[in-house]
């Protein structure tokens, strides 16, 4: 339970300097608290005999292995499943820009023409179809009429004030911006493997908003420029998006099944290798594995597990971390 303890303390103050250099006093605290636990553990392992029998410590550290207990894992965020087949996929990345489908964008314009005595409209406004954007006077009759919005959305732009007077000029343009979709470029060398229908993750250019979607069509022509086809995927509203954003995105362009992967998210460096983190209980086991094909998400295991062995999928480097810190203590 004491290298439990030590263990969360010292984790805890890992993560916090290497997170929050602001942390200070709170940093100090953890890592003089889990020194003392350290300093405590020493005592008592003072009353040992000399007939070479390891105390609860060692056994917790034998070679590549280490012991937290559960309510430990849990805090810090260890997250473990059963290791199995995987569909995998091969992906093409492509790269592009939101944009507006054609049908959410609307220019709002006068009937008849003459004076505009109302525009109660402005840039950035929500407006729902029907709501009264202006009050013109026509010029003939001399009637005011409404102007309503033809769409709910936001407004964009706004190109009149009262006074002014109303011909076939917009007054305002609105757009929906919930009605999204990514433009992506297909280059030639990915021409023949790219088809209306594939599933696509979009993700924001050095962010983290993140939608899946389809290829719903493509443009008709190509740019001059770059020789690339234009492909539509749809983006489902409040994925968090803007018009005009940069994206990349990676469309499945073909699927196989394998009878063993793991999370790519759970493999780390060890020993000059590739390795996961088995748990049995409260015992986590590192393991090298051979690996196979890898498609960004899983890695097929070829030899160094067996099929429904519980591995670390999430936070695995806290595990590394303190196998290398039990086996360099060993080395003293």
């Amino acid at each position: 339970m004491m290298h439990e303890r030590k263990l969360l303390a010292v984790l805890l103050a890992m993560a916090c300097s290497a997170a929050l250099p602001a942390c200070g006093d709170s940093g100090t605290t953890l890592r003089a608290q889990a020194h003392e636990d350290d300093d405590h553990g020493h005592g008592d392992e003072a009353g040992h005999g000399e007939d070479g029998q390891d105390d609860e410590h060692d056994d917790e550290h034998e070679e590549g292995r280490t012991r937290i207990a559960p309510d430990v894992a849990l805090a810090l965020g260890v997250v473990a499943e059963p290791a199995g087949p995987a569909v995998m996929r091969e992906t093409a990345a492509l790269f592009g820009i939101v944009r507006l489908k054609p049908s959410a964008r609307a220019d709002v314009r006068a009937v008849y023409p003459g004076r505009v005595l109302e525009a109660t409209a402005t840039v950035g406004d929500t407006v729902e179809a029907g709501d009264t954007l202006a009050v013109v006077e026509n010029a003939s009759s001399l009637q005011a009429y409404r102007v309503p919005a033809p769409i709910s959305g936001t407004v964009l732009e706004r190109f009149s004030n009262p006074g002014d007077v109303a011909n076939d000029r917009p007054l305002y343009r609105l757009a929906d911006l919930n009605a999204l979709q990514a433009e992506l470029h297909v280059f030639p060398r990915d021409a023949a493997r790219i088809e209306a229908g594939q599933s696509v993750t979009v993700r924001l250019a050095g962010g983290d908003i993140e939608a899946d979607g389809r290829i719903t069509a493509f443009l008709p022509l190509s740019e001059t420029a770059t020789q690339s086809l234009i492909a539509r995927v749809e983006l489902p509203e409040g994925s968090g998006f803007r018009p005009g954003m940069r994206v990349e995105a990676r469309v499945a362009t073909a699927e196989y099944d394998v009878p063993l992967a793991v999370r790519e998210s759970g493999i780390q460096r060890y020993r000059n290798g590739q390795a996961v983190f088995v748990q049995e209980g409260a015992v986590y086991e590192a393991r090298l594995l051979e690996l196979g094909r890898r498609d960004g998400v899983f890695a097929e295991v070829l030899s160094g597990l067996e099929p429904g062995e519980t591995y670390v999928v999430e936070n695995s480097f806290l595990i590394l971390a303190d196998i290398e810190k039990a086996g360099a203590g060993h080395n003293h």
